[in-house]
């Protein structure tokens, strides 16, 4: 009885082994694409506004970015966004520039990486439309003088 158990040990591992050696060569199909099923922040279609900012969630995991800065960070944009002395071309800079540790248990970083990239885009179009001519702007006191043709 004893070498009953042996041989159905020895078949076990050998099974085992030659099923790991298969799976690994791929002999037994491929493996299925990644699903991440991690749940997604809510975005608005346009503008953010200081609400929309406050509102959002992120998906912690293993390594990620560090919850307390991220979320300093965006109460900073928040109060910006509610400020309309604010400088856009500042806030642009801020959150591009901005690094984070990573850290346990943080907020998974391409999901801020995505917010942070559309705040900074919006406060980068805010800060061109901003020094922009307006149509109030007024007239050049002098006449634009004329360059000559070039011969």
């Amino acid at each position: 009885m004893p070498e009953l158990m042996w041989v159905l040990a020895v078949l076990a591992v050998v099974v085992g082994v030659g099923g790991g050696w298969l799976l690994s060569r791929g002999r037994l199909g491929e493996m299925p694409e990644l699903v991440d099923d991690r749940p997604q922040p809510r975005l608005p279609e346009g503008r953010f506004t200081a609400d929309d900012v406050r509102a959002l969630r992120f998906a912690r995991t293993g390594r990620g970015y560090d919850r307390v800065a991220v979320d300093e960070l965006l109460r900073a944009a928040a109060r910006s966004l509610d400020d309309p002395t604010a400088d856009p071309g500042q806030l642009a800079t801020m959150s591009r520039e901005t690094r984070f540790k990573v850290v346990r248990g943080g907020y998974q970083m391409q999901q801020v990486d995505a917010v942070l990239d559309r705040l900074s885009h919006q406060w980068s179009v805010d800060a061109l439309t901003s020094i922009a001519p307006t149509a109030d702007a007024p007239e050049p006191s002098e006449p634009a003088q004329r360059l000559p043709d070039a011969e």
